[in-house]
């Protein structure tokens, strides 16, 4: 990954993966969700394919929250703001483009439903059964 001087955008190289991943990018982009936005790519001259994404910051919105707690569990106002403004995102792109679940759906993404055969007694039903 290669990262711009003044640090506001990243580029990454790679091959069909990379592609795909971009590909799945630009559609959930389109459809609102909030993911970082593809700038540029194409392919270098030696036939290498490649994107250029905005960066979001040197830190993860997690990252951003932990940092200063020492302890503590008062999250800074600035951090509790951009959560809620990514949930808004998230659930408005979410709402605005409802997907019908169909039968085995979370199996096949590796999730199961609670009481299903695969989630044990207690657990809710993520991976790992946290």
């Amino acid at each position: 990954m290669y990262v711009s001087a003044d640090g506001t955008r990243y580029r990454r190289p790679g091959g069909a993966e990379l592609q795909a991943e971009a590909e799945f990018q630009r559609r959930i982009a389109d459809l609102n969700y909030p993911v970082p936005h593809l700038l540029e790519e194409g392919f270098t001259d030696d036939g290498h394919y490649f994107v250029v994404e905005e960066s979001l910051g040197d830190q993860t919105l997690h990252d951003r929250a932990v940092a200063p707690l020492d302890g503590g569990r008062a999250l800074a106002d600035d951090v509790t703001d951009t959560a809620a403004q990514v949930a808004d995102r998230l659930l408005g792109a979410q709402a605005a483009h409802v997907v019908q679940p169909t039968p085995g759906a979370l199996r096949v993404s590796g999730w199961s439903a609670p009481g299903s055969p695969r989630t044990a007694p207690g657990r809710r039903g993520r991976p790992g059964g946290t």
